[in-house]
């Protein structure tokens, strides 16, 4: 019995530790997502899809109390009934001819003014490509060729404190993080979503050349019950600088401190942790987070 025991509980770690595995490789690729860039939307072709229906409908029509012992009347009605079916038929595809070119045309101006950088066309696309976004993204403005968004990251406690490792008599164990090992995690963490999050603005508008982001979280309660939000990251990153990068090659924390054209952290202590901007001396920050909170 105690074998059997021992056999599950080494299956059972195993398990978790795999599990455990696989959540820090995705958090240390979480920067090397790809995004399939935006392009010009084609209007769908006209097309008339029942033409047999509607040459069917015709021939009823029109061979109604036609007998098919009076040959000739016969034929002239299915002849009637042929051409009523091509006029049926033509009259449908210009129709959707028409409709079509107004599409098109409304795709044209969409395409024309996402690449121009119009403000609500822009943040359309930038909505509905965040919608599924793990770590919750929102624009916030597009002036000129740069979009403000704000990401809102997830809690430290959604990462895993414990690693995989291997006890110096070979068995496997799930050894607790030291708080330098989850500082690297947690900015690891922080850096993806805000790399990915600039990486799919920019594939999704085209003429976007900057991203600027704040990454917040949830902070302490407040005494009316609220919970503030605090912001951890304020960056700018640009598309130049981030076509650069060597993505098979780098680490977000890496690629974020060397790639950003701006960049505010509060690193502290021995373990280096990113710690919550003082607002302070921000009061762009501080008032666009509150106006938030409200």
């Amino acid at each position: 019995m105690a074998a059997i025991r021992q056999q599950f509980v080494a299956g059972s770690k195993a398990e978790q530790a795999a599990e455990i595995g696989a959540a820090l490789d995705r958090i240390a690729r979480l920067h090397e997502a790809r995004f399939q860039p935006v392009t010009q939307r084609s209007a769908r072709p006209a097309a008339v899809d029942n033409q047999m229906a509607i040459l069917q409908a015709q021939l009823t029509q029109h061979l109604n109390g036609v007998s098919r012992l009076k040959l000739r009347q016969w034929r002239k009605a299915k002849q009637d009934a042929a051409w009523a079916a091509y006029r049926q038929i033509d009259e449908q595809y210009q129709a959707g001819r028409r409709r079509n070119a107004a599409e098109q045309a409304r795709l044209d101006g969409w395409w024309a003014r996402l690449r121009a950088n119009d403000r609500d066309a822009v943040i359309d696309e930038l909505i509905a490509a965040f919608a599924d976004n793990e770590a919750a993204a929102a624009p916030l403005d597009v002036e000129g060729d740069t979009a403000s968004v704000l990401v809102y990251l997830p809690p430290l406690s959604s990462l895993p404190d414990r690693q995989p490792a291997v006890t110096p008599a070979g068995n496997l164990s799930l050894r607790k993080m030291t708080k330098a090992q989850s500082a690297v995690q947690y900015k690891r963490f922080i850096a993806g979503f805000v790399i990915a999050t600039a990486k799919e603005a920019f594939a999704v508008a085209p003429g976007l050349q900057h991203v600027a982001i704040l990454a917040v979280r949830d902070g302490k309660s407040g005494s009316n019950g609220g919970t503030s939000l605090e912001c951890i990251v304020a960056t700018r990153l640009s598309r130049e600088n981030l076509r650069s990068v060597n993505w098979t090659d780098s680490d977000s924390i890496s690629v974020l401190t060397a790639s950003a054209e701006e960049l505010r952290l509060n690193q502290r202590g021995a373990a280096q942790s990113w710690e919550p901007i003082s607002l302070d001396e921000e009061s762009e920050i501080r008032l666009l987070i509150e106006s938030i909170e409200r």
